[in-house]
């Protein structure tokens, strides 16, 4: 017989997890035990809203690391890479010409400040870290 495991929250529960959620740059590095440091002099733009809308789970909070601006977990709040595709068989339609990819990057870099541009970076086989592509 299979057994049924209990929802982590109560139906309906992530309105309030949401409407709970951190908005504010200086709260989640509070949280976490950092400082602006981590995000340089880009600190500002990231407290807008307007440049970078910020809404993370005080559950999800919970589960990064303090003190280490590099968790995996922050890293997916806030932006680090723009992967080119690797090619795979059935994705070809997602596929962006390296053209297309570096005048995306452009225009990124052109509109957000620095530490918010992901770098654009490619798997290659056999090598140890993903490589930068250059622009």
């Amino acid at each position: 017989m299979a057994t049924v495991e209990k929802a982590p929250w109560p139906a309906g529960a992530w309105r309030q997890l949401l409407a709970d959620a951190v908005s504010d740059l200086d709260e989640l590095l509070a949280l976490l035990d950092l400082d602006t440091s981590c995000v340089g002099e880009h600190a500002d733009a990231l407290r807008s809203a307007h440049s970078f809308a910020l809404r993370v789970p005080r559950g999800f909070i919970g589960r990064m690391r303090r003190g280490d601006p590099d968790d995996p977990l922050l890293r997916q709040v806030l932006p680090y890479y723009l992967h080119m595709l690797d090619p795979v068989e059935g994705a070809a339609h997602f596929e962006v010409s390296e053209e297309r990819a570096r005048l995306l990057q452009t225009e990124l870099t052109n509109r957000l400040p620095g530490y918010l541009v992901p770098r654009l970076v490619r798997e290659v086989q056999g090598a140890p870290a993903k490589e930068p592509v250059r622009v």
